[in-house]
Protein backbone atom coordinates (compact mmCIF):
# COMPACT_ATOMS: atom_id res chain seq x y z
CA UNK A 1 0.00 0.00 0.00
CA UNK A 2 1.32 3.56 -0.91
CA UNK A 3 -1.53 5.43 0.18
CA UNK A 4 -3.73 5.89 3.00
CA UNK A 5 -7.52 5.86 1.99
CA UNK A 6 -9.17 8.67 3.95
CA UNK A 7 -12.47 8.78 5.11
CA UNK A 8 -14.13 12.27 6.60
CA UNK A 9 -16.63 12.34 9.20
CA UNK A 10 -18.79 15.13 9.11
CA UNK A 11 -18.93 17.11 6.40
CA UNK A 12 -19.41 20.73 8.03
CA UNK A 13 -17.47 23.90 7.81
CA UNK A 14 -14.17 23.17 8.69
CA UNK A 15 -13.99 20.15 6.11
CA UNK A 16 -14.39 22.83 3.37
CA UNK A 17 -11.17 24.66 4.21
CA UNK A 18 -9.63 20.94 5.16
CA UNK A 19 -10.67 19.92 1.46
CA UNK A 20 -9.01 23.30 -0.22
CA UNK A 21 -5.47 21.44 0.11
CA UNK A 22 -6.09 18.18 0.94
CA UNK A 23 -5.15 16.59 -2.42
CA UNK A 24 -1.65 17.82 -1.49
CA UNK A 25 -0.90 14.95 1.02
CA UNK A 26 0.66 13.07 -1.79
CA UNK A 27 0.23 9.88 0.54
CA UNK A 28 -3.18 10.28 0.96
CA UNK A 29 -6.10 8.90 -1.33
CA UNK A 30 -9.69 10.36 -0.54
CA UNK A 31 -12.13 7.76 -0.14
CA UNK A 32 -15.09 8.25 1.37
CA UNK A 33 -16.99 11.01 3.49
CA UNK A 34 -20.31 10.33 6.16
CA UNK A 35 -22.75 12.19 8.12
CA UNK A 36 -25.88 11.11 9.97
CA UNK A 37 -27.33 12.75 7.02
CA UNK A 38 -27.71 10.73 4.13
CA UNK A 39 -28.27 13.91 1.89
CA UNK A 40 -25.59 16.25 3.34
CA UNK A 41 -22.88 13.18 3.09
CA UNK A 42 -24.29 12.47 -0.91
CA UNK A 43 -23.92 16.62 -1.56
CA UNK A 44 -20.63 16.84 -0.03
CA UNK A 45 -18.99 13.77 -2.21
CA UNK A 46 -20.91 15.62 -4.92
CA UNK A 47 -18.97 18.73 -4.35
CA UNK A 48 -16.03 17.50 -3.42
CA UNK A 49 -15.47 14.59 -6.38
CA UNK A 50 -15.27 11.73 -3.42
CA UNK A 51 -16.20 8.46 -4.29
CA UNK A 52 -18.26 6.88 -1.78
CA UNK A 53 -20.65 8.50 0.71
CA UNK A 54 -22.24 7.35 3.90
CA UNK A 55 -25.32 7.84 5.58
CA UNK A 56 -24.14 7.16 9.21
CA UNK A 57 -20.62 6.41 10.58
CA UNK A 58 -21.08 2.97 11.59
CA UNK A 59 -21.56 2.57 7.45
CA UNK A 60 -18.47 3.98 6.85
CA UNK A 61 -16.46 2.17 9.54
CA UNK A 62 -18.19 -1.29 7.98
CA UNK A 63 -16.59 -0.27 4.99
CA UNK A 64 -13.30 -2.02 3.53
CA UNK A 65 -12.44 1.34 1.33
CA UNK A 66 -11.30 3.82 4.47
CA UNK A 67 -7.79 3.25 6.67
CA UNK A 68 -7.85 6.63 7.92
CA UNK A 69 -10.67 8.41 9.23
CA UNK A 70 -10.76 12.01 10.02
CA UNK A 71 -13.35 12.90 12.56
CA UNK A 72 -14.61 16.71 11.95
CA UNK A 73 -17.79 16.53 13.93
CA UNK A 74 -18.65 19.57 16.34
CA UNK A 75 -16.10 18.54 19.47
CA UNK A 76 -18.99 17.05 21.37
CA UNK A 77 -19.02 14.21 19.41
CA UNK A 78 -15.77 13.70 18.87
CA UNK A 79 -15.41 10.98 21.04
CA UNK A 80 -18.22 9.00 20.21
CA UNK A 81 -17.84 9.37 16.61
CA UNK A 82 -14.01 8.13 17.34
CA UNK A 83 -14.50 5.41 19.37
CA UNK A 84 -17.03 3.97 16.24
CA UNK A 85 -14.35 3.93 14.29
CA UNK A 86 -11.48 2.85 16.72
CA UNK A 87 -13.82 0.01 17.42
CA UNK A 88 -14.32 -0.81 13.96
CA UNK A 89 -10.49 -1.06 13.30
CA UNK A 90 -9.96 2.11 11.76
CA UNK A 91 -6.95 4.72 12.53
CA UNK A 92 -8.21 8.24 13.61
CA UNK A 93 -7.72 11.69 13.27
CA UNK A 94 -9.85 13.73 15.59
CA UNK A 95 -10.01 17.67 15.27
CA UNK A 96 -9.18 19.92 17.71
CA UNK A 97 -9.53 20.40 20.67
CA UNK A 98 -9.21 16.40 21.08
CA UNK A 99 -12.74 15.89 23.46
CA UNK A 100 -14.63 17.87 25.71
CA UNK A 101 -12.53 16.61 28.70
CA UNK A 102 -10.35 14.41 29.99
CA UNK A 103 -11.99 12.04 30.56
CA UNK A 104 -13.35 11.14 26.91
CA UNK A 105 -9.99 11.51 25.64
CA UNK A 106 -8.82 8.72 28.19
CA UNK A 107 -11.28 6.42 26.48
CA UNK A 108 -10.18 7.26 22.81
CA UNK A 109 -6.39 6.92 24.02
CA UNK A 110 -7.31 3.49 25.49
CA UNK A 111 -9.28 2.37 22.90
CA UNK A 112 -6.56 3.27 20.35
CA UNK A 113 -3.71 1.41 22.38
CA UNK A 114 -5.89 -1.69 22.79
CA UNK A 115 -6.43 -1.93 18.76
CA UNK A 116 -3.06 -1.11 18.10
CA UNK A 117 -4.15 1.94 15.80
CA UNK A 118 -2.57 5.27 15.35
CA UNK A 119 -4.86 8.47 16.63
CA UNK A 120 -3.84 11.95 16.90
CA UNK A 121 -5.47 15.29 17.79
CA UNK A 122 -5.04 16.80 14.56
CA UNK A 123 -3.23 20.46 16.38
CA UNK A 124 -2.88 21.16 12.06
CA UNK A 125 -0.55 24.45 13.77
CA UNK A 126 2.05 22.25 14.58
CA UNK A 127 2.90 20.51 11.31
CA UNK A 128 3.21 24.01 9.12
CA UNK A 129 6.98 24.05 7.71
CA UNK A 130 7.41 27.32 9.98
CA UNK A 131 6.54 25.80 13.12
CA UNK A 132 8.59 23.18 12.81
CA UNK A 133 11.28 25.14 11.97
CA UNK A 134 11.16 27.31 14.79
CA UNK A 135 10.63 24.18 16.68
CA UNK A 136 14.21 23.20 15.55
CA UNK A 137 15.44 27.02 15.88
CA UNK A 138 14.61 26.74 19.78
CA UNK A 139 15.79 23.37 20.07
CA UNK A 140 19.27 24.05 18.92
CA UNK A 141 19.35 26.75 21.68
CA UNK A 142 19.42 29.99 19.59
CA UNK A 143 17.29 31.61 21.89
CA UNK A 144 18.93 30.37 24.82
CA UNK A 145 16.68 29.25 27.30
CA UNK A 146 13.00 29.74 27.38
CA UNK A 147 11.78 32.34 29.59
CA UNK A 148 8.61 33.53 28.13
CA UNK A 149 5.66 32.75 25.89
CA UNK A 150 2.85 35.51 24.51
CA UNK A 151 -0.17 34.60 22.41
CA UNK A 152 -3.09 35.22 21.97
CA UNK A 153 -6.56 34.09 19.71
CA UNK A 154 -9.45 36.19 19.70
CA UNK A 155 -12.15 37.17 16.96
CA UNK A 156 -15.25 39.16 17.39
CA UNK A 157 -18.38 37.03 16.52
CA UNK A 158 -21.55 38.43 15.93
CA UNK A 159 -23.69 37.96 19.36
CA UNK A 160 -25.95 34.99 18.09
CA UNK A 161 -27.14 32.76 20.39
CA UNK A 162 -28.11 30.42 18.10
CA UNK A 163 -24.76 29.95 16.90
CA UNK A 164 -22.59 26.82 18.45
CA UNK A 165 -19.63 28.67 20.09
CA UNK A 166 -22.13 30.35 22.30
CA UNK A 167 -24.23 27.19 23.00
CA UNK A 168 -23.37 24.87 26.00
CA UNK A 169 -24.50 21.87 24.48
CA UNK A 170 -22.41 22.21 21.89
CA UNK A 171 -19.49 23.07 23.89
CA UNK A 172 -19.56 26.76 23.15
CA UNK A 173 -16.99 28.89 24.38
CA UNK A 174 -13.42 30.32 23.99
CA UNK A 175 -11.81 28.48 25.33
CA UNK A 176 -12.20 25.08 23.99
CA UNK A 177 -12.39 27.30 20.39
CA UNK A 178 -9.64 29.41 20.12
CA UNK A 179 -7.79 29.26 23.82
CA UNK A 180 -6.82 25.20 22.89
CA UNK A 181 -4.34 27.17 20.19
CA UNK A 182 -2.22 29.20 22.50
CA UNK A 183 -1.93 27.03 24.96
CA UNK A 184 -1.34 24.21 22.62
CA UNK A 185 1.27 25.88 21.15
CA UNK A 186 3.14 27.85 23.79
CA UNK A 187 3.59 23.81 25.63
CA UNK A 188 4.81 23.02 21.83
CA UNK A 189 7.54 25.79 22.28
CA UNK A 190 8.23 25.50 25.48
CA UNK A 191 8.93 21.68 25.07
CA UNK A 192 7.21 21.26 28.36
CA UNK A 193 3.87 20.76 30.05
CA UNK A 194 2.87 23.46 32.88
CA UNK A 195 3.19 23.31 36.35
CA UNK A 196 0.43 25.83 37.25
CA UNK A 197 -1.66 27.21 35.82
CA UNK A 198 -4.22 30.71 36.60
CA UNK A 199 -6.97 31.68 34.53
CA UNK A 200 -9.31 35.08 34.75
CA UNK A 201 -12.32 35.19 32.88
CA UNK A 202 -15.81 37.03 31.81
CA UNK A 203 -18.83 34.83 30.39
CA UNK A 204 -21.82 34.88 28.17
CA UNK A 205 -25.28 34.76 29.21
CA UNK A 206 -25.67 31.13 28.04
CA UNK A 207 -22.79 30.14 30.86
CA UNK A 208 -19.88 29.55 28.44
CA UNK A 209 -16.82 31.59 28.63
CA UNK A 210 -16.94 34.69 26.12
CA UNK A 211 -13.41 35.71 26.92
CA UNK A 212 -10.21 34.09 29.45
CA UNK A 213 -7.02 34.64 29.85
CA UNK A 214 -4.50 32.78 31.46
CA UNK A 215 -0.82 32.51 32.44
CA UNK A 216 1.20 29.35 33.14
CA UNK A 217 4.42 28.21 35.09
CA UNK A 218 6.62 26.01 33.90
CA UNK A 219 9.69 24.34 35.53
CA UNK A 220 12.41 26.48 36.10
CA UNK A 221 10.36 29.50 36.33
CA UNK A 222 9.52 29.77 32.80
CA UNK A 223 6.11 31.57 31.95
CA UNK A 224 3.41 31.39 29.70
CA UNK A 225 0.95 33.94 28.89
CA UNK A 226 -2.07 33.81 26.78
CA UNK A 227 -5.82 35.56 26.03
CA UNK A 228 -8.79 33.85 23.83
CA UNK A 229 -11.82 35.68 23.13
CA UNK A 230 -15.32 35.61 21.10
CA UNK A 231 -16.01 39.55 21.35
CA UNK A 232 -12.73 40.97 20.19
CA UNK A 233 -10.53 40.91 17.49
CA UNK A 234 -6.60 40.55 18.17
CA UNK A 235 -3.55 40.25 15.88
CA UNK A 236 -3.37 36.20 17.04
CA UNK A 237 0.45 36.09 17.04
CA UNK A 238 2.89 34.56 19.48
CA UNK A 239 6.23 35.77 21.40
CA UNK A 240 8.86 33.80 22.62
CA UNK A 241 11.80 35.47 24.70
CA UNK A 242 14.44 33.72 25.26
CA UNK A 243 18.27 34.56 27.29
CA UNK A 244 19.73 35.59 23.79
CA UNK A 245 16.89 36.37 21.75
CA UNK A 246 12.74 36.75 21.00
CA UNK A 247 10.95 35.26 18.37
CA UNK A 248 7.81 37.12 16.74
CA UNK A 249 5.26 34.67 15.29
CA UNK A 250 2.60 36.14 12.90
CA UNK A 251 -0.34 33.95 13.19
CA UNK A 252 0.65 31.29 15.32
CA UNK A 253 -2.80 29.50 13.98
CA UNK A 254 -1.70 29.23 10.14
CA UNK A 255 2.61 30.52 10.26
CA UNK A 256 4.23 31.23 7.25
CA UNK A 257 6.97 33.40 8.33
CA UNK A 258 8.92 34.40 11.90
CA UNK A 259 11.56 37.31 12.93
CA UNK A 260 14.28 36.13 14.89
CA UNK A 261 15.74 39.57 17.06
CA UNK A 262 18.72 37.95 18.64
CA UNK A 263 21.04 40.72 21.07
CA UNK A 264 23.78 42.17 18.86
CA UNK A 265 22.47 41.05 15.37
CA UNK A 266 19.81 42.74 12.75
CA UNK A 267 16.18 40.72 12.88
CA UNK A 268 16.49 37.88 10.66
CA UNK A 269 12.89 37.33 8.71
CA UNK A 270 12.23 33.59 7.35
CA UNK A 271 10.03 33.20 5.14
CA UNK A 272 8.29 29.95 4.18
CA UNK A 273 6.10 28.90 1.32
CA UNK A 274 2.29 30.40 1.11
CA UNK A 275 -0.24 28.24 2.53
CA UNK A 276 -3.94 27.83 0.95
CA UNK A 277 -4.82 26.51 4.35
CA UNK A 278 -2.29 24.15 5.29
CA UNK A 279 -4.24 21.27 6.88
CA UNK A 280 -2.18 18.57 4.35
CA UNK A 281 0.89 18.53 6.37
CA UNK A 282 -0.64 16.78 9.37
CA UNK A 283 -2.48 14.25 7.04
CA UNK A 284 0.57 13.58 5.49
CA UNK A 285 2.52 12.87 8.21
CA UNK A 286 -0.49 10.76 9.68
CA UNK A 287 -0.22 8.77 6.65
CA UNK A 288 3.20 8.22 6.52
CA UNK A 289 3.40 6.88 10.37
CA UNK A 290 0.47 4.68 9.21
CA UNK A 291 2.21 3.10 6.01
CA UNK A 292 5.43 2.63 8.15
CA UNK A 293 3.50 0.60 10.78
CA UNK A 294 3.71 3.17 13.73
CA UNK A 295 1.02 4.24 15.76
CA UNK A 296 2.96 6.73 17.64
CA UNK A 297 3.96 10.03 16.69
CA UNK A 298 6.16 12.72 18.33
CA UNK A 299 4.69 16.02 16.90
CA UNK A 300 1.38 16.21 19.42
CA UNK A 301 1.80 12.86 21.61
CA UNK A 302 -1.17 11.68 23.14
CA UNK A 303 -0.25 12.27 26.57
CA UNK A 304 0.38 15.57 25.60
CA UNK A 305 -3.62 15.87 24.05
CA UNK A 306 -4.71 13.77 27.57
CA UNK A 307 -3.07 16.55 29.28
CA UNK A 308 -4.05 19.77 27.87
CA UNK A 309 -7.62 18.35 28.22
CA UNK A 310 -6.83 18.09 31.88
CA UNK A 311 -5.85 21.80 31.96
CA UNK A 312 -8.40 22.95 30.45
CA UNK A 313 -10.62 20.62 32.76
CA UNK A 314 -8.85 22.73 35.32
CA UNK A 315 -9.67 25.93 34.13
CA UNK A 316 -13.25 25.20 33.36
CA UNK A 317 -13.93 24.12 36.61
CA UNK A 318 -12.92 27.46 37.94
CA UNK A 319 -14.75 28.99 35.47
CA UNK A 320 -17.58 27.31 36.54
CA UNK A 321 -18.19 26.25 32.81
CA UNK A 322 -20.39 22.65 32.42
CA UNK A 323 -21.48 20.80 29.58
CA UNK A 324 -24.29 18.58 29.75
CA UNK A 325 -23.32 15.18 30.95
CA UNK A 326 -20.77 17.01 33.21
CA UNK A 327 -23.22 17.71 35.93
Amino acid sequence: MTKVRLGIAGPGAIVHRVMTDLRKAEHIDIAAVASRSPLRAKAAAAEFGIPLAFGSYEAMAASDAVDLVYVATPHPFHCKTALCFLEAGKHVIVEKPFAINAEEAKQMIGCAAEKGLFLMEAMWSRFFPAAQALKQLINEGTLGDIRRITGDFAFRNPLNYESRLLKRELGGGALLDVGVYPLSLTCFYMGALPEKVQVLYTKAITDIDNMCSFQMQFAGGAVGQSFCALDVNTDQGMKIYGTEGWVELPDMWHPTRFTVHLFGRDPEEREFAPENEGYHHEFEYAAKAILAGRTDQSVIPLAESLRIMEIMDGMRKEMGVVYPGEE
